[in-house]
């Protein structure tokens, strides 16, 4: 089968801090992972960079003629926001596709519209609010209303990036001075609102999810160790947790399983299924929670498009999971759904009925015994099978080994953000739901 494995080449974010270049570039070594992984199973896999403009996107895809797009984009132009543009265009080009639609991607990464959305569907989140400018109203510290009140310390953060971007240990503030300081920073250097939340410390753990919208397969639950940390040090994830080798953040945040009764991990498992499902993903993804010490779990974000690579979380959670390469096979096969083949690329516009592909996806199945997609829907699982020996790299609470720069472990971090209660009224106002 012919797969092209599409990443964003862009080199840096347009906006934000120089250091954010290194989660931007590292894509491309997840790429490689992809190819390599594929390609020991036999497929014809090669490497395509998104060129920056959507014709020239298009004009790539049709000259690569692939079977399947394993699609690997979290920005283009070192944007972010455009993460969802590119997955529209692969629905729309008719082309099967990995991972989540355009509107799970787009949902996600806008946090306050999340947070809306899954605290209307009654999973608990935290209580904050969103700051577009340096003098805007700050979250109460003294309300009333418990679902409103905020009380000190709060985290400041960019309300629309991932990969931890714009979080340090300054983003933790215990007034309002050093809040109004760093939504000021957020706002101007990451050119976008700040989100500003309680700070709560918790145990953070993540969920991997994979498989279809209605019925995923969740893979065993993560957690953050932060033991390491030195007394007095806020506990979070921070951007050199993620990706500055070596910084005193990245040894003390290693991922290790999550130890939880029966109960406690029957209920963050549910908490997962129902942020997977109240923002609408599919194919694979991610649920990072906080577990507060009086409310249980608390979600922190959802990440629609987690790191693929050998050492990052997700395929560490794939490889314990304990099952074997051949059952993912088997899974996948159950889960094609409309395909385009490769003939129906030229075909599908002059028809003006392009099939639409989008593998894990819901909705009725039109494949046949010889449609490409049979066989596609398996490439996200097999190459996690083929990364399950490399998880052994991923650290864990006995081991320091730290790997190359391009062992990233971000589908193994949460946000850095701790919760609190709830605030249904609160983030609905935020995203402009109506209540």
């Amino acid at each position: 089968m012919r797969v092209a494995v599409l990443f964003n080449d862009d080199g840096a974010l347009a906006h934000g801090q120089e250091k954010d270049a290194l989660a931007v570039a590292s894509v491309a070594g997840c790429a490689d992972a992809v190819v390599a992984a594929l390609r020991e199973r036999g497929h014809d896999a090669t490497r395509l960079a998104a060129p920056g403009e959507p014709d020239a996107l298009l004009a790539a895809l049709r000259a690569a003629r692939p079977d399947v797009v394993f699609n690997l984009v979290e920005s283009l132009r070192g944007d972010a926001a455009l993460e969802a543009a590119v997955v529209a265009l692969l629905d729309l080009s008719g082309l099967p596709f990995t991972g989540n639609g355009a509107l799970a991607c787009a949902l996600s990464l806008r946090k306050p519209l999340a947070k809306a959305l899954l605290a209307a569907r009654g999973v608990p989140v935290a209580a904050g609010c969103v700051v577009e400018s340096a003098d805007d109203p700050l979250p109460d510290p003294r309300a009333t209303d418990p679902a409103t009140r905020c009380p000190f310390p709060w985290i400041v953060k960019p309300s629309r990036e991932d990969a931890s971007h714009g979080i340090s240990k300054e983003s933790v503030v215990h007034d309002e001075a050093a809040a109004r300081d760093r939504t000021r920073f957020v706002i101007e250097r990451y050119r976008q609102p700040a989100l500003v939340e309680r700070f709560i410390e918790g145990r953070e753990l993540n969920v991997g999810l994979i498989g279809s919208a209605d019925a995923p397969e969740l893979l065993p639950v993560a957690e953050i160790d932060f033991t390491r940390f030195p007394a007095g040090r806020p506990r979070l994830v921070t951007y050199e947790s993620k990706w500055v080798e070596g910084s005193d953040d990245w040894n003390g945040t290693p991922v290790q399983d999550a130890a939880l009764d029966a109960p406690l991990a029957a209920r963050v498992r549910e908490i997962a299924l129902s942020s997977w499902r109240a923002l609408g993903l599919c194919g694979y993804g991610r649920v990072d929670l906080r577990l507060h010490e009086s409310e249980g779990p608390v979600v922190l974000e959802v990440n629609p498009n987690p790191d693929l690579s050998p050492d990052a979380g997700f395929a560490r959670a794939w490889g314990r999971r304990g099952a074997a390469p051949r059952s993912c096979a088997r899974r996948g096969r159950s889960r094609r759904r409309r395909s385009a083949s490769r003939s129906s690329w030229s075909t599908s516009r002059s028809s003006g009925s392009p099939s639409r592909a989008r593998i894990g996806s819901s909705g009725p199945t039109t494949t046949t015994s010889s449609s490409p997609t049979r066989r596609t829907a398996r490439t996200v699982r097999a190459s996690l099978a083929m990364f399950a020996g490399g998880s052994r790299r991923c650290r864990t609470a006995s081991s320091t080994s730290t790997g190359s720069r391009s062992t990233r472990r971000r589908s193994g971090r949460g946000s850095g953000r701790a919760c609190c209660t709830p605030s249904r009224r609160t983030w609905r106002a935020a995203a402009g739901v109506p209540s």
